[in-house]
């Protein structure tokens, strides 16, 4: 197992009392800087991703190592979805899937996710959230590449117990006008916050919550790469 250390630096007291007032923040440097690094070269280089998007009925579905091809129906009718309601594509490694079966063997995702479900990180989590039944967290690598988006959602499901949403960012490098944002709405859905992708960042918010990601632009340059899942109180992930 990787050494996979939590900043030591960090205050979780006002981390925990900015959660309770916003139900959202961004943690900065919450991993020592090797550790961030390594898992960034292994999104990079080493992470066989996923298509994943919504068919033209609203059903996720998954297009194994496909890359985005614009001219694709399907991929057209998650683009055609996204023009009025809920819509998404990016690019995916089903972290929990891939643990569970062991494939890619020996890859490094599954230790971090293993980490992930470690107590240092569920203990962090009780700490800010509040919420003491957390027990475990999922977990998905993305890679948004341009044309990529993530149309407006609350994630609220309520028979998974999702508590709180999490990003963990390792975009190394990002420009501001190549979108990619992460933001949060009120009811009106005009702009509460927002944050743009990031290195060795989390970003945790409650569940249910107004957001989206916003469109990659064709320009961006870059990847924006992170692993995302929500955090449960229930034993079973669905």
């Amino acid at each position: 197992m990787i050494n996979l250390r939590l900043n030591p630096a960090l205050d979780v007291d006002v981390l925990a009392r900015q959660f309770a007032t916003q139900g959202r923040l961004r943690v900065q440097n919450i991993l020592a800087p090797e550790c961030a690094a390594l898992i960034a070269d292994c999104l990079e280089k080493q992470t066989p991703f996923d298509l994943a998007l919504l068919d033209d009925t609203g059903a996720p579905l998954v297009l194994r190592g496909q890359r985005i091809d614009w001219n694709d129906p399907r991929i057209a009718a998650a683009v055609a979805r996204a023009g009025s309601g809920f819509s998404f594509l990016y690019r995916s490694f089903p972290m929990l899937t891939a643990y569970q079966q062991r494939q890619p063997a020996g890859h490094l995702l599954h230790t971090v996710f293993e980490v992930l479900n470690s107590a240092p990180v569920i203990d962090l989590l009780h700490r800010i959230t509040g919420h003491a039944d957390i027990v475990r967290l999922d977990a998905q690598a993305t890679l948004y590449e341009p044309g990529c988006f993530l149309t407006t959602h609350n994630d609220l499901l309520p028979a998974h117990n999702r508590r709180a949403a999490y990003v963990m960012g390792f975009t190394r490098r990002w420009l501001f006008d190549w979108g990619g944002l992460l933001l949060f709405f009120d009811e009106a859905r005009h702009v509460q916050d927002g944050y743009m992708p990031g290195f060795n960042t989390l970003d945790l918010f409650t569940v249910p919550q107004l957001h989206a990601v916003t469109s990659v632009a064709p320009f961006a340059r870059a990847g924006r790469y992170a692993i995302t899942g929500w955090a449960r109180a229930a034993a079973e992930m669905r």
